[in-house]
């Protein structure tokens, strides 16, 4: 027997895979929550991620840079949205916070952000390799603007995890272009007393500002601790099917009563106690509301 042509069993595993993963969410909301609340940006994520190996493998070099192109565009937009909420020309999208963007909250605003900097950079720095030159002045010129717009808008966020994303990820790239790695292992075979040296002092450096982060919104990061601790508590309870997509919010509250009940919180996480829509970790997020990690 032949087998089909290989692009048409793929397309037939993308669709399989979208239909069970629609199905189980569906059940899973419809048995647990009895909602049907998240279900839409559920299918849209799961259909992104069952296209995301045709992305990633089957494209061209067009296909890849006008995807790239229109998550830039996109983070521009974002940050002209980000100013006129800043200079109170149109609300955010949430009460308590001035700027969030698009987006219900700063934290994933400010990071999505994150992301769409190393790749501004990465285009800047190949804008040698555009040989159109009516296409690589505009580049150049959305590159430097949107960076410039990007590193202005980040600070004002206070979002730490956005801005070590941001510098991380501005650092592969670098990295990657002008090949440190191979770079550093011809200092390391050279100069191994300067270079450990250097990179003992760098660590320093390194822990010294992680502490200053910390201590710049040291409530929020125990706030941030005390979710992750009580989201583990809910994993833990719902081990098989978690609470359903869009119940964190409702099974949070109540395992944070029952840790508080329990007489094991301090007094400064009953301080900080509040009732947070979202985990702020998407692999702690998943397994909650679906345990699809396990």
């Amino acid at each position: 027997m032949k087998w089909p042509n290989g692009k048409y069993v793929f397309y037939f595993i993308q669709i399989i895979l979208i239909v069970l993963l629609i199905i189980f969410n569906v059940l899973n909301d419809c048995l647990i929550n009895k909602t049907m609340t998240s279900i839409l940006h559920f299918i849209i994520g799961g259909i992104a991620v069952c296209c995301l190996p045709r992305i990633l493998f089957c494209f061209n070099i067009c296909t890849h840079g006008l995807i790239s192109l229109s998550l830039i565009f996109w983070g521009i937009c974002e940050t002209f949205y980000g100013y006129l909420q800043l200079y109170g020309c149109i609300d955010s999208n949430n009460y308590l916070y001035k700027l969030t963007g698009s987006f219900q909250n700063p934290g994933p605003y400010a990071g999505f952000l994150a992301t769409i900097f190393p790749l501004l950079l990465q285009f800047f720095l190949q804008k040698s390799s555009i040989k159109n030159k009516w296409f690589r002045l505009p580049m150049i010129l959305l590159c430097n603007i949107g960076m410039l717009l990007l590193l202005s808008i980040l600070p004002a966020t206070m979002s730490r995890a956005a801005w070590l994303a941001a510098i991380l990820g501005s650092g592969v790239v670098l990295a990657k272009y002008y090949k440190l790695y191979d770079r550093l292992r011809l200092l390391i075979a050279k100069h191994k007393i300067i270079t450990v040296s250097s990179f003992c002092i760098l660590g320093l450096l390194v822990l010294a500002l992680c502490i200053g982060i910390y201590y710049l919104k040291k409530d929020s990061a125990d706030g941030r601790l005390l979710v992750w601790k009580v989201t583990a508590r809910i994993i833990v309870e719902h081990p098989w099917f978690g609470v359903g997509v869009g119940g964190f919010s409702g099974a949070y509250g109540k395992a944070q009563a029952n840790y508080f009940a329990s007489g094991e919180a301090t007094e400064q996480e009953e301080y900080l106690a509040g009732s947070p829509e979202y985990v702020f970790n998407e692999f702690l997020q998943i397994a909650a509301e679906t345990d699809s990690v396990k």
